[in-house]
């Protein structure tokens, strides 16, 4: 999974379902996996996800998108990641 251009294409105002439910299985799985220490780092992460997920949720509707969390957060689970001893090659 390329999670970037999910958010690119969320943010494009692309949308495919069996897509988006791909991803929100995936956040679900990484949410559940985050020590507590990067429990906030993973939520700003995935928060893309959970913003249509919420459109999902309510059966439609404006997606009022931003992506600063994701932003954020993909800096911050890099560093983390980093710090926990992984390399990023």
């Amino acid at each position: 999974m390329d999670y970037p251009d999910y958010v690119l294409q969320i943010s494009e105002g692309g949308f495919s379902e069996d897509m988006h439910f791909d991803y929100w299985y995936w956040a679900e799985r990484l949410r559940r996996a985050a020590p507590a220490d990067a429990e906030k780092i993973v939520d700003d992460f995935t928060d893309p996800i959970y913003q249509v997920q919420e459109v999902v949720d309510a059966g439609g509707g404006a997606l009022q998108f931003s992506t600063d969390a994701y932003k954020r957060g993909s800096l911050e689970i890099l560093e983390y990641c980093v710090d926990a001893g992984y390399r990023l090659e």
